[in-house]
């Protein structure tokens, strides 16, 4: 495998993993503002309670906010670090990067370099060993 073919891909995959994670947090997300809305409800519906029990629904509101929080903040600095990188355009050219790489390969194995038995890899390897 060439460097440009081999770099290519840890790009794709990172690009994936970050597309991968976002929207993993972006469920938690909306799974913790769902129950944060549904405590609200119960709340909002129940009858009166003491101040014991207000305690313990204030500490389990609580439980939820820091939860979402969290999630919230994790999800702020993977956008952080997109708008430096800017994974989605990334995602939206690999494939023609992609169709680039390839015939770009196709064209060098048919050019005078092809049938070589040496690549990039054997080069640099004598090169910075020496």
């Amino acid at each position: 495998m060439n460097k440009a073919r081999e770099l290519y891909n840890k790009l794709e995959e990172l690009t994936s993993e970050y597309v991968a994670e976002k929207k993993k947090l972006e469920k938690m997300q909306s799974r913790l503002d769902k129950e944060i809305n549904k405590f609200y409800h119960n709340l909002e519906s129940r009858g009166n309670f003491n101040a014991a029990e207000g305690y313990y629904i204030a500490k389990d509101l609580q439980e939820l906010l820091k939860k979402r929080r969290v999630v919230k903040q994790e999800l702020y600095t993977l956008r952080m670090v997109n708008n430096n990188l800017q994974f989605n355009k990334i995602e939206s050219i690999l494939p023609h990067a992609r169709k680039c790489l390839n015939t770009i390969q196709k064209d060098q194995k048919k050019g005078y370099s092809g049938d070589w038995d040496i690549n990039i890899s054997d080069v640099e390897e004598e090169l910075v060993l020496n």
